[in-house]
C-alpha cells in the first residue's frame, strides 16, 4: 500500500502574500486615520476663526458710530480685539488656540449711485482671517454698513 502525500496547511508563498496584503491594508487604514485627524484639526481652526470673525464684526457693528480704527494688516487677533474695545478670550486654552489667527481689516467708503443720498453713504468692511500659511487656510468677509452722519470739522 502506498501512503498518500496529502498534507494540509499553507505554503510559505501563500503566507507571505497574505501578510503582504494585511500590511498594505493596515498602511492604508493608518493613512486614512491620519488624514481624518488632520482634517478635524483644520476644521477646528476654521471654526475658531469663524467665531473670532463674529466677535470682530459684532464689535464693529456695536461701535460703528464712534469707531476710529484704521486699516489693519496681518495683525494678531488680540491686538485687533483690543483696538476695537472687545474683550479678549479669558481662558488660557482659548488664548492659545486663537493666538495663531492673523487678521486683516480694510475700511473703504462706498458711494451709492443715487441722486438724493449724500455720499459716501456706506462703508465696506473687508475682514480676512487666516490661521496658517497654507493657501486654503483663510477666509474673507465683505460687509457693508451705513457710513453714519458726517462730523463737521
Amino acid at each position: 500500500m502506498q501512503r498518500g502525500n496529502h498534507q494540509r496547511g499553507f505554503t510559505f508563498v501563500e503566507i507571505i502574500i497574505a501578510l503582504s496584503l494585511l500590511a498594505i491594508a493596515a498602511g492604508l487604514l493608518i493613512g486614512l486615520q491620519s488624514a481624518a485627524v488632520q482634517r478635524t484639526l483644520r476644521d477646528r481652526s476654521a471654526q475658531q476663526a469663524m467665531l473670532a470673525a463674529r466677535r470682530i464684526m459684532a464689535s464693529i457693528e456695536a461701535n460703528a458710530d464712534k469707531l476710529q480704527i484704521s486699516d489693519q494688516s496681518n495683525e494678531p487677533l488680540s491686538a485687533v480685539l483690543q483696538t476695537l474695545g472687545a474683550p479678549a478670550p479669558s481662558a488660557a486654552d482659548d488664548q492659545q488656540e486663537l493666538g495663531n489667527l492673523r487678521i486683516s481689516l480694510q475700511f473703504v467708503d462706498w458711494d451709492l449711485p443715487l441722486e438724493n443720498i449724500e455720499n459716501p453713504a456706506m462703508r465696506k468692511v473687508t475682514l480676512t482671517i487666516s490661521w496658517s500659511d497654507a493657501p486654503g487656510d483663510s477666509f474673507k468677509i465683505d460687509y457693508l454698513m451705513a457710513s453714519g452722519p458726517k462730523e463737521d470739522a
